[in-house]
C-alpha cells in the first residue's frame, strides 16, 4: 500500500500483482485511513510513503495502532 502525504489529503494506492486494486483520497486523519486500511484486514497490509515535512505523524500514529510501516525519508 502507498500513501502520498499532502497536507489537505491522503492518497492511497493498493496493488496486487503489480495491478492498482483501490484507490481513494481521504482527509490528512489518522482515524480516516485507518479506516480505509481496516477494510484490507484479512491481507498483509504493509505500508510504504515517502516522508516530507508534513509525514512522521503518520508513521508513528500507523505504528502504534499496529500497522506495518515504511518510511523513506526525503
Amino acid at each position: 500500500m502507498g500513501i502520498d502525504v499532502h497536507k489537505r489529503g491522503l492518497a492511497v494506492v493498493v496493488p496486487c500483482h503489480r495491478e492498482e486494486v483501490y484507490h481513494a483520497v481521504t482527509d490528512p486523519d489518522l482515524g480516516a485511513l485507518v479506516k480505509i486500511l481496516n477494510r484490507f484486514e484479512a491481507s498483509d497490509v504493509h505500508i510504504a510513503y515517502e516522508e516530507r515535512l508534513t509525514g512522521s505523524w503518520l508513521d508513528n500514529g500507523l505504528v502504534e495502532v499496529g500497522f506495518d510501516s515504511m518510511v523513506k525519508p526525503s
